[in-house]
């Protein structure tokens, strides 16, 4: 089979969603709610369960991780990475420092002062980010041999970022994820070749 398979699904819902009120403000790692949890043991039922993954990548926030080890309950497996967390002004993960070298310095103009090394929130940061994960997924794609899967859980303003550079004649991409959906890219000799966008179950 020539075909590579990319995964990505949008965490479940979090607390944030039914009690932000008692919260106070917004949290980055506010965990899943129950609702949450019951909902992504059910995308696990439906999509996850009898397949096999040959890389699993999540964003390092709580309720990303929470929904992986729902979807793969196999912890020491999982690679957390800030590529696929929205707002990286965060320090660079080792992982992520040894990739951003290779990259093309024409596309990361003035690499060393961006808002991963100095704090800085910059007005660019949204291109930025969508190219990260753009290249994360690159380099997954790389990973994989023929016939094989990665399974990567990240968050909504990334899974927009690279909705808007892909190819959006793609119909799938035009539906937006819902907590717990899900985005199969399919890709044939090194080409996007298909999308299946699969909504959570009810």
């Amino acid at each position: 089979m020539s075909t590579k398979e990319i995964w990505i699904v949008r965490h479940g819902k979090n607390r944030l969603d039914t009690d932000f009120k008692s919260l106070g403000t917004w949290q980055a790692n506010c965990p899943l709610s129950q609702e949450g949890r019951d909902e992504i043991a059910r995308v696990k039922r439906a999509y996850i369960d009898g397949e096999t993954f040959k890389i699993l990548a999540c964003s390092w926030f709580t309720r990303a991780y929470e929904t992986a080890t729902i979807l793969v309950p196999e912890p020491n497996r999982w690679r957390k990475t800030p590529a696929l967390a929205p707002r990286l002004y965060i320090e660079l993960d080792s992982w992520l420092k040894d990739h951003i070298k290779d990259m093309d310095p024409r596309e990361y103009p003035n690499i060393d002062d961006i808002a991963l090394t100095n704090r800085i929130f910059r007005p660019d940061f949204s291109a930025i980010e969508a190219r990260w994960m753009l290249h994360a997924i690159i380099f997954f794609l790389n990973e994989l041999g023929k016939g094989e899967k990665a399974l990567l859980v990240s968050h909504r303003p990334l899974i927009d970022l690279l909705r808007g550079l892909l190819d959006l004649s793609f119909p799938p991409l035009e539906q937006r994820l819902e907590k717990g959906g899900m985005y199969k890219l399919i890709f044939k000799y090194g080409s996007l070749w298909q999308v299946i966008h699969c909504p959570p179950p009810k």
